[in-house]
């Protein structure tokens, strides 16, 4: 059986993931860091806006760097890492909102709310969906890494 090579130095086209998560929490990034109190959040103190700001700061961390990694090799231990965490966030996110009491003051409509289909619940899933693509990026890469680790001919 003919081992097929891998392009090791190369970024896989599922590395877009990384940039995914930056336009999934570009917004509520954005928004927190500028005029955290134009967020459509219920019941928003001094205390909550703080906590915004500094929850914004984290997030655009996490964009500089998934920004830098997107289109390194896929093998590399700290894009791994970083697919590790973003992942485990994303799916703390994903538990934390699908718990959460409603804290946004819109609906998107009487028929799906009547299904429990809410603002959070619509979050709570692209969070679910961010996390699963991590989780994808991370298994369709695995062989870049097996490829590294047994010192198979690479392109």
């Amino acid at each position: 059986m003919a081992q097929s090579s891998v392009n090791v130095q190369a970024a896989h086209p599922v590395s877009i993931v990384f940039l995914l998560h930056i336009l999934l929490e570009a917004p509520i990034c954005f928004f927190a860091l500028v005029r955290p109190e134009a967020l459509p959040f219920l019941d928003m103190n001094n205390t909550t806006l703080i906590a915004l700001k500094l929850y914004a700061a984290l997030l655009l961390s996490s964009f500089l760097s998934a920004y830098l990694v997107w289109g390194l090799p896929e093998f590399l231990p700290g894009k791994r890492a970083l697919a590790l965490q973003l992942c485990l966030y994303h799916t703390i996110v994903t538990t934390a909102l699908w718990h959460a009491p409603r804290f946004i003051p819109y609906t998107i409509g009487a028929g799906p709310e009547s299904l429990g289909i809410t603002v959070e619940r619509v979050w709570c899933a692209s969070h679910a969906l961010m996390s699963a693509a991590l989780a994808i990026w991370w298994h369709v890469t695995l062989p870049y890494t097996a490829a590294i680790k047994s010192g198979a001919k690479t392109q």
